[in-house]
């Protein structure tokens, strides 16, 4: 498990043996406190400064720039609005210190965003507008990470369109 965790894993699950065995609730608890136990001994913040990315394409570059900019301005959280889950998913993928939020219309992203390192998910209302997008933003960063008046805040997402594919924007709040 802890070497799992060292190499980046996403999630961790028991094998078939285990998982039938006469001790499951105790094997997912261990699993669970090594899981914990290694995280907690990581320097996730040194790992992505001195990690060499292969930056490919724009949602590569954004999603590494807002996990650069969360660091940077010592953010609480990132918060991702995303449709397919995509985006929650790179940025989730560089490991960032800072816990993300995955926002998203569709019941089935939200579901596969539980398996994403570090994302929690929220399934939220379609926004018809930036400046809702923003807000509600805000305001499920409020809802669900304990903030205090003058935290940062990171924001990423797509312009408002419906469509998937349109990730452009990194945004700073400040509660």
């Amino acid at each position: 498990v802890a070497n799992a965790v060292y190499d980046g894993s996403s999630a961790v699950m028991l094998s078939g043996e285990t998982a039938a065995g006469l001790h499951p609730v105790e094997a997912v608890r261990n699993m669970a406190e090594i899981a914990e136990f290694t995280e907690q001994h990581i320097s996730y913040a040194r790992r992505f400064r001195n990690a060499d990315f292969q930056i490919k394409n724009t949602l590569d570059a954004i999603s590494h720039a807002t996990c650069a900019m969360a660091m940077d301005v010592n953010a609480r959280c990132i918060v991702v609005c995303s449709i397919t889950g995509i985006t929650a998913r790179m940025v989730s993928r560089f490991r960032c210190p800072s816990p993300i939020i995955g926002m998203t219309t569709d019941p089935k992203v939200y579901r596969k965003l539980a398996l994403s390192w570090a994302v929690t998910p929220v399934l939220v209302e379609q926004y018809p507008s930036m400046e809702v997008l923003f807000y509600q933003a805000s305001c499920v960063a409020k809802q669900y990470m304990d903030l205090q008046k003058g935290d940062n805040i990171v924001i990423t997402g797509g312009r408002v369109t419906g469509q998937p594919g349109n990730t452009n924007f990194i945004k700073v709040e400040t509660i």
